[in-house]
């Protein structure tokens, strides 16, 4: 079944075919790429911390008040389980863009619930060109895209890079080998005008050590506020 489009852009192929869950395999007609059961059934982060988002805190928690990390909060579609763990796998692993859609649709969602001054400059978090080369694209950039596509968000591809490579973060033994292999990772462009708001994008946050060591790099030429939208959050024991 197909629904006629009364969008100024006028039909698409994916308008008369119809689109598919990315999940269960049935006609989507959201376009977004989950159906509604399927979006209903993405683990929601519960109780986090409002500045880093660790999850079932309910208030700052003591990392946070210890040592106040240089992005200004972390805003999440879902937690790191269940369905949301395998959409950022399937799409870092299988290449399936069309993850990247259902997760971008629902950090849209997320972003959506906030106040925003104004609208912020989308920025993904960058690979390295050594894990570029061997994957063909950047996970975090194709979050980006939807995000910023619905959101209707400017995007800007070379505000940030990736300067040095290392190890997974998931191979890392503790937090403290995690701000370790990030130390340094990231350099800015430097310019006569950079954004003053940046909303950081990445797959999954973790302990928050790579996206704090990228709004480090961040702030360091100029930009005064970073919100980072993580597309899920795991508990830093994950």
């Amino acid at each position: 079944m197909w629904t006629w489009s009364r969008e100024p852009r006028g039909m698409r192929i994916g308008d008369w075919l119809g689109t598919r869950c990315v999940w269960c395999g049935a006609l989507d007609d959201t376009g977004h790429g989950l159906c509604g059961g399927c979006r209903r059934d993405l683990p929601p982060v519960v109780d986090p911390c409002p500045r880093c988002a660790e999850p079932g805190v309910g208030t700052s928690c003591a990392r946070c008040r210890a040592r106040a990390p240089r992005f200004d909060a972390i805003v999440c579609a879902y937690h790191y389980g269940g369905g949301a763990a395998e959409l950022v796998q399937r799409l870092k692993f299988s290449a399936d863009l069309a993850a990247a859609r259902a997760l971008g649709h629902g950090l849209a969602l997320a972003a959506a619930r906030l106040v925003w001054d104004a609208a912020p400059c989308v920025v993904a978090m960058p690979a390295h060109w050594t894990r570029l080369l061997r994957r063909g694209f950047n996970p975090a950039a194709e979050i980006a895209r939807w995000v910023a596509r619905e959101r209707a968000w400017p995007v800007d591809g070379r505000l940030l890079r990736r300067r040095r490579g290392g190890p997974a973060q998931s191979s890392a033994a503790d937090e403290a080998a995690r701000r370790r292999n990030v130390r340094g990772a990231f350099v800015a462009a430097r310019r006569r005008q950079v954004p003053a708001h940046v909303a950081l994008v990445d797959d999954v946050v973790t302990t928050g050590a790579t996206v704090d060591a990228a709004a480090r790099a961040l702030h360091s030429v100029g930009v005064r506020r970073v919100t980072v939208l993580a597309a899920t959050r795991a508990g830093r024991g994950q």
